[in-house]
């Protein structure tokens, strides 16, 4: 995978991608070159990050609890950690649930 590519860059359970809240449809898509992830929760009271945790970690298959948020608790961009799946396996789930939200998505 080319370096740019934000799914190639998971090194060590550990990647980075932007968080859009408020939004009616939840997934993971491309935007501009960036892992973007889309959840409904208001960016209020921890609401959005813990639904990044959730809507990632149904994404990957794996528990909540296997899903670290490790910076950028008050922002948009976010690293996070995952434990349990090597970084293949990581990959190989992110680009599956990439390729099924923008599926989904209207043109």
């Amino acid at each position: 995978m080319p370096e740019d590519d934000p799914i190639g860059a998971v090194r060590n359970g550990l990647f980075r991608l932007a968080v859009r809240t408020g939004r009616k449809n939840v997934g993971l898509a491309r935007v501009d070159g960036t892992l973007t992830l889309f959840v409904s929760a208001p960016a209020r009271d921890g609401r959005a990050n813990e639904e990044v945790r959730k809507v990632l970690a149904s994404r990957l298959g794996i528990p909540v609890s296997s899903v670290t948020l490790l910076k950028g608790g008050g922002t948009r961009w976010k690293t996070l950690s995952v434990s349990g799946l090597n970084d293949d396996q990581i990959r190989t789930r992110l680009t599956e649930a990439l390729v099924a939200f923008e599926v989904r998505s209207p043109s």
